[in-house]
């Protein structure tokens, strides 16, 4: 379509300095009516989440940990990493006052976010990111004190999204297996690599060699085998 019309280069995403700050939407939940909330963030741009929760009582307070970006397709129309590299915050959203409260969780560049699927929409310990949108390093990001734990692939490799696996018969958040693809930067065939979420700067519990390259993507799922009726 864009060819048809005459564009040659990416043009139908732009930002908008004039806009104001960004809008949040409060879906109906219970009792609660529909809420827009804006006051006292901001205005960056997000295209992932870790997870999120909240506290109810007489005080219903949002939690939400996302990837975020200060602008996007302003000054570079292919980005978004043109303009500046994704960081982890956390949004506080409390629709009594319709305000949102972003604090900084990490120092670094964190994106394609994951979490162990056993605190999803729940109060969580942890967060697994790549490097940016840039890809390269696996990290853990303890979102209570900001530490961040990074496992380095080697010298012109990069991680794509971290999938959480939880290990068999453990409970507690984090003790998983952590997957990623690997592919190098001069298109050789990728690994799926498997690391200790408990342990993941340390060498890899296992990589599989693939035949060939996995072209780079988005997200993926873990399914494991039991969920999957036999054909």
């Amino acid at each position: 379509m864009c060819r048809s019309l005459g564009v040659s280069k990416q043009s139908y995403y732009r930002w908008c300095r004039d806009y104001g700050d960004l809008r949040v939407n409060q879906a109906p939940l219970s009792s609660l009516p529909l809420g827009e909330l804006s006051e006292g963030i901001l205005p960056p741009g997000v295209f992932n989440i870790v997870t999120g929760d909240g506290a109810t009582g007489s005080c219903l307070l949002v939690v939400v940990d996302v990837c975020r970006y200060d602008r996007m397709f302003d000054s570079d129309r292919n980005g978004p990493i043109g303009d500046n590299a994704p960081t982890l915050a956390r949004w506080v959203v409390d629709p009594a006052k319709s305000t949102v409260v972003e604090t900084l969780i990490a120092e670094g560049h964190h994106e394609f976010p994951n979490h162990d699927p056993r605190v999803s929409s729940q109060r969580h310990r942890y967060a697994y990111t790549a490097d940016g949108l840039e890809l390269g390093p696996t990290h853990r990001v303890d979102v209570e004190s900001g530490e961040v734990v990074r496992h380095d692939h080697g010298e012109g490799r990069f991680g794509a999204e971290p999938l959480l696996v939880p290990k068999a018969g453990s409970t507690e958040e984090g003790i998983s297996g952590v997957l990623v693809c690997v592919n190098d930067r001069d298109g050789g065939p990728a690994e799926l690599v498997v690391l200790d979420g408990e342990d993941i700067d340390a060498d890899p519990v296992a990589r599989i060699h693939l035949p060939r390259r996995v072209p780079d993507g988005f997200h993926g799922a873990w399914v494991p085998d039991d969920a999957v009726p036999p054909t």
